[in-house]
Formats: C-alpha cells, sequence, structure tokens
C-alpha cells in the first residue's frame, strides 16, 4: 500500500481560553535562531545545525526546542513534532512543555521552520499521536488509497516499519494505553481473551499513578516568578458553581495546565471540581474528581460571570 499516514490540525481536547490569554495570545510569535543568538549572547542558547537534517531528517525527530517572545518576556520550550506543512515550508508541531509564563498550553498547535531550530530531540520510544479524525473510543481513523476507513494504528502495524502478516481472530493491543497511538512498537496482536488480563493490570497501574498527582501552588510560584500572574484572591475564593478554572496538575514525570469546572465548594472554602481536559501526559481522564482550593487557581475563565 502507498498511502501516506497524514495528521490534522484540532489537537486541543478542551479549547478554553480566557480574555486575558486570548489578549495576551496575539503578541506571541516564534523567534528565530539569530534573535536568540543575539538577545541571549551570554547565554548557553544551542544553536541547531540545519544541515544535521541530511543525516537525522526531522520525519524521525519527536521533539524540537523553540523560543517563543510575547508582551510578558520570552521563553523556550518543546515542541512535538507531528506533521510537514503541505508547501514544505516547516512543520506543525504541539507544545510538549508547560511554561512558565507565556500563554499556552500542551497540546497548543503551533508552525515553524527551520530557522525557528534551537535544539532537536530524537527518540524511538516516544507515543507517535494521531491528530486526525478518531472513533468513539479515540483511535485513530485513516483511510486507505482503496478508499476503505481502518484504524490508524493498525494500519501504521500491519504496514510500516517492515510491517506484519494480521493474525485471523486476534486484535490490536495498545500496549501503552493511548487508543490515538500509532507507533507500531507500541502496538501488538493478541489473542481477544487476553486484552481483558491486560485492561485489568493497566486499570490498576493508573489508578496507583493518578494518586501521584499533586496540584501545584500558585500562590507560591506568583511570589517567587515576577512574570507569574494570578486572578485577585477575592476572585478566587468566590467562584461561583459551574465556573471554569485552570490549575497546574503535575507528577515526577510532567505538569500540565488543566481546566477544571466548579461542582462544589466547602465549608473551609475549598473546592470540588471535574477535570475537562483530555492530558496530553498525566494519567488522568476528562471526569476526573478535583479537590483544589483558592491557591491553586492560575487563571479563571468567566464563564459565569466576569472576574476583575
Amino acid at each position: 500500500m502507498g498511502a501516506k499516514l497524514p495528521g490534522a490540525l484540532g489537537r486541543l481536547s478542551c479549547p478554553l481560553t480566557s480574555p486575558r490569554t486570548a489578549s495576551w495570545r496575539r503578541t506571541l510569535r516564534r523567534l528565530t535562531w539569530e534573535e536568540s543568538r543575539d538577545l541571549f549572547p551570554t547565554e548557553d542558547v544551542t544553536l541547531f545545525d540545519t544541515e544535521d537534517l541530511t543525516a537525522r531528517p526531522m520525519e524521525k525527530a519527536v521533539l524540537v526546542k523553540l523560543g517563543f517572545v510575547a508582551a510578558q518576556g520570552t521563553e523556550f520550550m518543546l515542541i512535538e513534532v507531528l506533521d510537514p506543512l503541505e508547501d514544505g515550508s516547516g512543520w506543525v508541531g504541539a507544545v510538549d512543555s508547560v511554561p512558565e509564563f507565556l500563554p499556552m498550553e500542551p497540546g497548543d498547535l503551533v508552525t515553524f521552520g527551520h530557522r525557528h531550530i534551537l535544539e532537536v530531540h530524537y527518540s524511538d520510544n516516544r507515543c507517535q499521536l494521531w491528530t486526525g479524525e478518531t472513533d468513539e473510543d479515540g483511535h485513530g481513523l485513516f483511510e486507505t488509497d482503496e478508499g476503505e476507513t481502518v484504524l490508524a494504528g493498525e494500519w501504521a502495524l500491519l504496514n510500516l516499519e517492515g510491517g506484519q502478516e494480521k493474525i485471523p481472530g486476534w486484535v490490536i493491543y495498545w500496549n501503552c494505553a493511548r487508543p490515538n497511538c500509532i507507533r507500531p512498537s507500541h502496538l501488538e496482536q493478541v489473542p481477544p481473551e487476553e486484552t481483558r488480563l491486560r485492561d485489568a493490570a493497566l486499570k490498576a497501574r493508573k489508578l496507583k499513578a493518578a494518586e501521584e498527582v499533586v496540584l501545584v501552588d500558585g500562590e507560591f510560584m506568583h511570589a517567587t516568578h515576577d512574570k507569574f500572574w494570578m486572578p485577585d484572591l477575592d476572585d478566587r475564593e468566590t467562584l461561583p458553581i459551574g465556573e471554569s478554572v485552570k490549575l497546574i496538575f503535575t507528577d515526577s514525570h510532567a505538569a500540565e495546565r488543566m481546566w477544571v469546572e466548579v461542582v462544589a465548594q466547602e465549608e473551609d472554602n475549598s473546592y470540588h471540581g471535574v477535570l475537562l481536559n483530555t492530558p496530553v501526559h498525566l494519567p488522568l481522564e476528562p471526569g476526573h474528581p478535583v479537590h483544589f482550593e483558592a491557591k491553586n487557581v492560575i487563571e479563571i475563565h468567566c464563564e459565569v460571570e466576569c472576574h476583575g
């Protein structure tokens, strides 16, 4: 089969944007490596040699480091490489880092060219996520040259990196537990009865991993980083039911800023909420219950009423 496995835009799973963030994003732009060199002459800013691409093409790259500048300042972040642009001028990528202060989120889409790349990181084991159409279970859907719609991950396993024959009666299992992953090394053909055993073990691991996710103290971040903005304390202590607020979740491996809907407030002024985003890295799912305090709220969406 000669079909190319494409991606598509539309990666954000919960594209809430507060009025403040929207105004910030209008000032955001990418730095070229020449600007990075000129802005940080004494810093250890690695400049990527584009000639290296002849030896290790960008199609094999996983992450690139880009510089971004906005009204708040300049920040360097890792971007997951998704797809080349149709006109050949660069690539589409998704933000992989949690910015310290810039108005971007993990999963946000950006475009970039050679001149924006500061570093390139390669890996053979990271999930390669499908960003196009999916089924109700989150599996990527791919249309072959013959016009047949198949699971993108299954097509990749059977046709890429040497491919393999489909075993009659067996099913495809995602060992990484990410149904939109299309990296063949993460997929495996197994007997149907084995999936139940693996799913039970996976559920136990995810429950244990979710227990290790904690919330970042935004007030501490605000006190130690002069560019880290937070809403007024009065607003954070009087959130209405149904409001959406942004919190920073982290474990020992990653951190993500995500939206939570407020569903109740306790007598001690803490809140109960439910997660609205689908995390990029953390072992949580939309609807996950979240108990948080005013100190954890780093942004208010103004969905119910606008705050000052």
